[in-house]
């Protein structure tokens, strides 16, 4: 028979204290663990753990506390959420960095978040091995970038810039007055906005375009891959280096169009029955990615959606915009490992959801930053196979019970490398 025991357990610390014989004092010091405040590693745990791991609110943790004989006021409880210590914000900033250097794909998605009364942005990165949550004001393209680049955003207006640039047809009077070089021009926003200002780009195009175009260019010099596949439903903020579009996004469209006749019907459910018989065709890749299946894929493709209908629009425009979007429809073709459809991003972003309808808002800014932490952490720990209870515990005992969380992405990442060389 299994049993739980939940108590207040009460430590007294005797310190030693000596006096050397210039009469200075020394004091015993205590275990590191225990440092900093009136409650343990275990309690510490255990508050963070129903939080965020078990969604608890925090008026019914610290009633669970008091029943229990805790001594915990409303204000010591919420530091002890929201203050946990910088080495979980840094381990989290590593995790999205060993994930998006480590990996060749990467899903994201976003949903409303609200800070201090006002709208805003939860964004989530991640794949198979790791999430990463950010929540902003705004979820443009220069939101998305800066998210990319971290804790400390670099704008660079190197190669890659200058590339982004000439896509983008700026006008050639802005083009001129800018100078291309590995060169960090700003560290942070306001820097930059000086640099512009400096130039007299201040058009909202212009700046937007020449923001990206540096903010892209200082990620690929810290390391991010031309090559990295960003899977997305296909917002526009998140197109970019080799972007991927979701199938189950795709297909909705078929379902939105408005079929008046029966046979306009018939012709729909015929486009949505070779779009799903094409789709487990894609699913069968990975198990045999060679060349000459690859090659059949693309060909079925063509076949499928470079069909014409006879007065039929809005099905004919449809099916244009998927020969469009070839490419980004087919990156799995050349990433056997990446997913067809955005359905786990949509699961990691749903814990913001769920948080949203329980919790409402958050409040403060070292609120906001915990709760993006611990939610990318526990998430983390769940792809790893890693125990978060367990986690939270090496922690704050400060141990290595648990490895770090970016060294064990960087190991599965390696595994698979030498499977796929294998």
């Amino acid at each position: 028979m299994q049993e739980l025991e939940l108590r207040r357990q009460n430590i007294r610390f005797r310190l030693a204290e000596y006096v050397r014989e210039d009469g200075t004092t020394v004091v015993g010091k205590l275990p590191r663990e225990y440092e900093g405040g009136h409650y343990g590693p275990k309690l510490r745990s255990y508050i963070l753990y129903q939080h965020y791991q078990c969604r608890v609110p925090q008026p019914l943790i610290r009633e669970q506390l008091q029943e229990s004989g805790v001594e915990i006021s409303a204000g010591q409880l919420s530091r002890l959420l929201t203050e946990p210590g910088a080495a979980f914000e840094a381990e989290q900033a590593e995790v999205l960095q060993a994930g998006l250097t480590s990996s060749r794909y990467v899903h994201t998605d976003d949903t409303g978040a609200r800070h201090q009364g006002k709208n805003g942005y939860c964004t989530v990165i991640g794949n198979q091995w790791f999430s990463y949550f950010c929540t902003t004001g705004s979820k443009s393209r220069v939101n998305f970038l800066e998210i990319l680049q971290g804790q400390q955003p670099i704008y660079v207006l190197n190669e890659d810039a200058q590339q982004y640039l000439n896509e983008r047809s700026l006008a050639t009077k802005h083009f001129e007055k800018l100078r291309f070089s590995e060169q960090v021009l700003a560290s942070d926003s306001d820097a930059w906005a000086r640099y512009l200002s400096s130039l007299d780009i201040v058009t909202p195009q212009a700046v937007r375009w020449v923001s990206e175009a540096a903010l892209l260019g200082g990620a690929l010099s810290q390391g991010l891959s031309e090559q990295l596949r960003i899977l997305s439903d296909g917002a526009p903020q998140f197109n970019l280096l080799v972007h991927a579009l979701c199938w189950v996004h795709a297909e909705r469209g078929l379902r939105k169009l408005s079929a008046p006749t029966a046979l306009h019907r018939q012709n729909v459910e015929e486009m949505q029955q070779g779009l799903w018989d094409y789709y487990r065709r894609l699913q069968q890749y990975p198990q045999q990615p060679t060349a000459e299946f690859k090659a059949q894929l693309e060909q079925e493709f063509d076949q499928l959606f470079g069909r014409c209908y006879l007065h039929q629009a809005c099905l004919n425009n449809l099916l244009s915009r998927f020969r469009q979007d070839k490419s980004q429809l087919l990156a799995a073709l050349d990433c056997p490992e990446l997913p067809l459809h955005n359905n786990p991003a949509e699961s990691d972003i749903r814990e913001f959801v769920t948080r949203r309808k329980i919790s409402g808002s958050t409040r403060s800014e070292a609120g906001r930053k915990s709760r993006d932490t611990f939610v990318g952490l526990k998430k983390t720990c769940r792809k790893l196979g890693v125990s978060f209870w367990q986690y939270l515990l090496s922690r704050l005992h400060h141990n290595s019970e648990i490895p770090s969380l970016p060294e064990l992405i960087r190991g599965r990442a390696t595994q698979i490398t030498g499977l796929a060389l294998a």
